[in-house]
């Protein structure tokens, strides 16, 4: 029979970095899978996008793309409660804000 006295010291805060692992992988699978079966890439994005959203907990999230004619960027994706209107509204020019330098440099920013 276990008890609490029979748990290893630590052993809550490893099933939970294991269990937090297991979903890490899972997502990485769905979304593998996906990318294998998706033809429409815009949708492939901004699916890909939203699984990442959910991943990071974060409250948005967009994604980018050099417009070659122009050479700005435009948003592809844009997932926020204005999301939509961002991706009609927005271009980048090329060093222009935290994303514009970004693709400038080739260079990621933690911030």
């Amino acid at each position: 029979m276990s008890t609490d006295k029979d748990t290893l010291p630590g052993a809550d805060s490893r099933l939970a970095q294991l269990e937090q692992r297991v979903d890490q992988l899972e997502t990485c699978y769905k979304i593998t899978s996906l990318i294998n079966s998706e033809l429409n890439l815009g949708h492939l994005l901004d699916t890909i996008m939203s699984v990442a959203k959910k991943v990071m907990n974060a409250d948005a999230c967009s994604l980018l793309l050099v417009d070659e004619e122009s050479d700005e960027l435009v948003f592809q994706v844009a997932l926020s409660d204005v999301g939509e209107e961002i991706k009609t509204m927005i271009r980048l020019k090329m060093g222009e804000g935290i994303a514009g330098t970004v693709a400038r440099t080739g260079e990621s920013l933690i911030i």
